[in-house]
């Protein structure tokens, strides 16, 4: 049986286990072993911010758009 393993995430997810394995830390060499496939995903874009900021019941207009401006999501 063939198992493969994906990671899905933003590039910085990919550099950041690469920089912990290039420190040693434990464990992160194992993980990398087993992720056959990394898979970038893209940012949302401002309007799926704001889905995501509905739902979490934020309210008031001002703010989500302060927050969507600001947030590195």
């Amino acid at each position: 049986m063939t198992v493969c393993s994906l990671s899905a995430g933003p590039k910085y997810f990919e550099k950041a286990l690469y920089a912990l394995k290039k420190n040693d830390v434990d464990g992160i060499p194992e993980l990398l072993r087993r992720i056959d496939v990394f898979i970038e995903l893209q940012k949302p874009s401002n309007a799926e911010k704001r889905k995501l900021f509905n739902q979490y019941g934020f309210k008031n207009p001002s703010l989500i758009n302060a927050l969507i401006k600001s947030v590195c999501i």
